[in-house]
């Protein structure tokens, strides 16, 4: 997966996942971590799109 971005970066292929699928992914591990630290508070997780 690094060699496909650094591909992607170098601007010689695509990316093999698009940018929202990206944020998807990782969004909910930052705001459980955000959780975690204030006792596991519930969080509304925000998607830019949204």
């Amino acid at each position: 997966m690094l060699k496909d971005f650094i591909t992607a970066i170098e601007g010689n292929k695509e990316s093999p996942i698009s940018i929202k699928d990206a944020l998807k992914l990782t969004l909910p591990g930052i705001y459980a971590a955000e959780s975690a630290k204030e006792g596991g508070a519930l969080k509304e997780i925000r998607y830019p799109w949204n």
